[in-house]
């Protein structure tokens, strides 16, 4: 399959994960090698200007929107319009690895799912019923949904229009998350042969739903579902019935797919949750890559000194080590984690004579603030080490985690946590006390440890990246970068990499009772354990010197290398596409 559909909400903006996977797949030599063709299909947001509606760096080659059509690609996509009754922007979008300078320019069709003719809509809608036995009546008041359905219609109808599911030149449709099996299911429906059809499962929403909605999160849900399976029970049966929520049967219909692309391990167990019939669905697992880059001493040296003066400039000192979080500002994150294990590890900082800073980002709004704000912020009440609820600072969600992180600052005595609620590291949004020079990559670099023990994380790329620089990364065992941190490492250690497994349940045997009734005092108990065991072994694994460090470096940058998207491309990704044709 020389041809790759991405169906998904991120083909313009970068959302979260999926955003990322997509620039790795595209800056990978491995993809550009094997795909001659990648069409990115995504619903249009906004009436955006054409030099920004396909992004900073794409070109609009037509678009009934704003009336362009340089190569009179309207005589193709024009009569699917007036079936339809939709409006399309169709051009290309480049994605560029500023690390390597590799480049790809994908296709890209925006669909307008506002103006859908309710005629085809509702025939889809009959025929999912009817083939998958989704109740989309149920969701039609979910906006949510019935965008992807009304994405689907419009979407698969113009692949015809663009030459793709030709007879004789087989495509790959590549449904990311729910939000691209509509189309995939109007593909199956309309039997066209040329077509395969995965669901490349970035997680399962119903297992995100169960280990969020329950106090005992990810501590009860893992070791229940490890006992269910054993036992033929699912996730209808154990926990409250998730018909009402949609993404729970428009994921379960994907056992009719070709193929589902599980980003780890943990994944094939979760979808086989679902119910009976996920046993036979076609899974193969295709871990994500880690944007991997060569760094010497001389970087490795700027990086770190950029990032200590501009810790330097907010607290007055300079810090033996330099720790990091970066992630989403939602629940699976577990950032309480972080400062139980940041309480231990000062225990240990303070036997050794030595003190760290942590740097926390991660915001809850959409966006980065302007430049005057910043400054407003940073004058107003030194901002970001002092914040204020309210206003262009704190928003409630993230005034809460501050509490917390002024409880640790108050009582550690060698570690201090730095909350830099905003998007980037470059001095356009710190403002004035970070180093003109200083970038996102920086930061990176300079992490001599990223916290990422999140309740639930099919994959993570971002607790992994500071790895070939030579950062300890510590992660839950639910991080589904676990399971490919250790088979890169083979029979080795994986020395730069820690995991803390808070499914580990004391005591037992346990029973499907007595683990559905394990709640927030249990976990704070598993929590309290791990931590201390975890920040033990952070404390024995930081480098003492810069020449430590470098060692640390080679050894990360040699498992990241094994961890490349090229790797994933060539060693999972093509193997799974090329089964499913065979």
């Amino acid at each position: 399959m020389r041809t790759l559909v991405h169906v998904t909400h991120e083909a313009v903006v970068k959302v979260g994960g999926i955003g990322a996977v997509l620039h790795g797949l595209f800056t990978s030599r491995a993809y550009a090698q094997a795909v001659e063709r990648s069409l990115l299909i995504a619903p249009l947001w906004s009436e955006d200007p054409p030099e920004t509606v396909l992004s900073s760096t794409g070109t609009v080659l037509y678009s009934s929107v704003h009336g362009i059509d340089p190569g009179d690609y309207g005589s193709r996509l024009r009569p699917v319009e007036e079936q339809t009754g939709t409006r399309f922007v169709y051009g290309r979008r480049r994605f560029t690895d500023p690390l390597s300078g590799i480049t790809l320019d994908p296709e890209v069709l925006l669909v307008d799912v506002r103006r859908i003719r309710p005629e085809p809509l509702a025939t889809l809608k009959y025929n999912m019923f009817r083939r998958f036995g989704i109740e989309s009546y149920r969701w039609d008041a979910s906006w949510e949904y019935e965008q992807y359905v009304r994405l689907a219609v419009g979407g698969y109808a113009a692949l015809p229009a663009l030459g793709i599911g030709r007879t004789g030149e087989p495509a790959a449709i590549l449904a990311h998350e729910f939000m691209g099996l509509p189309l995939a299911y109007a593909a199956i429906i309309d039997g066209n042969p040329a077509f395969k059809t995965f669901l490349y499962a970035h997680e399962v929403p119903t297992l995100r739903r169960i280990v969020e909605g329950n106090p005992g999160h990810d501590t009860m849900v893992y070791p229940l579902l490890a006992r269910a399976l054993t036992a033929n029970r699912y996730a209808d049966e154990l926990f409250d019935q998730q018909v009402a929520f949609f993404k729970h049967p428009l994921v379960r219909a994907a056992v009719n797919l070709d193929g589902i692309l599980c980003v780890g391990e943990q994944l094939v167990d979760e979808l086989n949750f679902l119910g009976p019939e996920m046993a036979r669905a076609r899974k193969h697992v295709v871990y994500n890559g880690l944007p991997f880059s060569p760094c010497d001493a001389a970087q490795k040296e700027r990086s770190r000194k950029l990032v200590l003066d501009y810790i330097e400039r907010l607290l007055g000192h300079r810090p033996d080590y330099v720790f990091t979080h970066v992630g989403r500002f939602v629940l699976s994150k577990a950032y309480w984690r972080d400062l139980k294990v940041l309480w231990h590890i000062d225990q240990g900082l303070r036997q050794r004579g030595k003190t760290a800073v942590m740097i926390l980002l991660t915001t809850e709004r959409g966006g980065p603030q302007p430049w005057e704000t910043i400054r407003q912020l940073e004058l107003g009440h030194s901002w970001p080490v002092v914040h204020r609820e309210g206003g262009a600072d704190l928003t409630p969600g993230e005034a809460g985690l501050y509490q917390h992180i002024q409880k640790l600052n108050m009582c550690a005595r060698n570690t201090r946590v730095i909350f830099v609620n905003q998007f980037g590291f470059e001095r356009d949004v710190l403002g004035e006390a970070a180093p003109k020079e200083m970038t996102w990559l920086d930061l990176r670099i300079a992490s001599d440890l990223e916290l990422g023990m999140s309740i639930y994380e099919p994959f993570g790329i971002a607790p992994l990246e500071p790895l070939s620089f030579g950062g300890l990364c510590l992660i839950s065992n639910v991080c589904g970068s676990a399971g490919f941190a250790l088979r890169a490492a083979g029979e080795a250690d994986p020395e730069t990499v820690i995991v803390g497994d808070f499914t580990a349940l004391p005591g037992g045997p346990h029973t499907l009772e007595t683990l559905r009734a394990v709640g927030a005092a249990e976990r704070d108990a598993v929590e309290e354990q791990v931590g201390r065991q975890c920040a033990a072994e952070v404390v024995r694994r930081l480098p003492e010197n810069d020449k430590e460090r470098l060692e640390l470096m080679a050894k990360g940058s040699a498992l990241a290398s094994r961890m490349s998207w090229d790797v994933v491309v060539e060693d999972y990704l093509l193997p799974a596409l090329r089964g499913a044709t065979r």
